[in-house]
């Protein structure tokens, strides 16, 4: 691993939470500068994160803890990645 890279990273990782989060937006922004970004995709994920947090609320819907939910997300990335090879 490159070294600048590795060191960027520990800093990184060592910023409290918000700014972490600050910066994860910021790189993710900048990306998006380079892809062919639909500036309308922001605002639909956020409509979608509301719907979905009101559907709790009326508990038409329930929740996993996180470790749970990156549990599964790790599970479904592997088994895509297995049925490409």
């Amino acid at each position: 691993m490159d070294r600048r890279f590795a060191d960027v990273r520990d800093q990184a990782l060592s910023l409290p939470i918000e700014q972490r989060s600050e910066l994860v937006r910021d790189l993710l922004l900048s990306l998006e500068e380079d892809a062919n970004f639909d500036p309308d995709a922001e605002a639909a994920w956020m409509e979608v994160a509301i719907q979905r947090a009101e559907a709790y609320d009326r508990g038409e819907t329930t929740a996993l803890d996180m470790d749970e939910s990156l549990k599964r997300i790790r599970e479904s990335l592997d088994e895509r990645r297995r049925k490409r090879r």
